[in-house]
């Protein structure tokens, strides 16, 4: 595990501490080196990244540190301080606040398309009465009750969300998680700030998807 030595926070490297202490009771950690770290890092910004920073121009991401995990099939996790800038309507003066968040990854063994997974909202529910683009799946209607669920592809979400997974995401309906699947490259971000508990359930369930 490297740090990124500029932004070193020693709370988020208390929780960090806690954290994989726990989780190597269960899963193997591994230390990546430079090179891994920066292979990972440059797979984040061009597919993920980028929608983030797009999606809200007055945040900027800056890399903290990342993380491996040995289990049956291995996924890392990557911590990122998100700084966001809020101007002031009245006066235009902005006010900077700095969280550290984590994301999660994993390359799954087979490619299922593009699909974005994120918890429903009433925005959402209302907005289908009138715009039908989420792919509900009827036999597993509490996921789709909970999950708002977009793809290319229908068949897609169909071959991904079996029985299993379906179940995984019900009872992990808590994690406040944006999930992005790119053919086989899993993305689980989590924009809130970061705590130790919230680190380890996003671990768990990084590792059973």
């Amino acid at each position: 595990m490297l740090f990124n030595s500029s932004i070193y926070n020693d709370d988020i490297h208390q929780i960090l501490n806690r954290a994989i202490t726990e989780l190597s009771t269960k899963y193997h950690v591994v230390l990546h080196n430079k090179d891994e770290e920066d292979i990972l890092l440059e797979k984040f910004c061009n597919t993920i990244g980028n929608q983030i920073i797009a999606y809200n121009s007055n945040t900027e991401l800056k890399y903290y540190c990342a993380l491996g995990f040995e289990a049956e099939n291995p996924f890392k996790l990557l911590i990122f301080e998100k700084i966001e800038t809020v101007y002031r309507a009245k006066s235009g003066q902005a006010s900077a606040y700095q969280e550290f968040v984590l994301v999660a990854y994993k390359n799954l063994l087979q490619k299922y398309g593009d699909i974005f997974i994120r918890k429903e909202s009433l925005n959402d529910k209302i907005i289908e009465l009138f715009l039908k683009q989420e792919v509900d799946l009827d036999e597993f209607p509490e996921f789709s009750s909970k999950y708002y669920v977009i793809a290319n592809q229908r068949n897609d979400v169909i071959n991904f969300i079996d029985k299993r997974r379906a179940d995984l995401f019900v009872e992990n309906k808590n994690i406040d998680a944006t999930y992005i699947l790119k053919g086989n490259d899993l993305w689980l971000i989590n924009l809130k700030n970061l705590n130790e508990d919230e680190f380890i359930r996003i671990a768990e369930m990084i590792a059973e998807i």
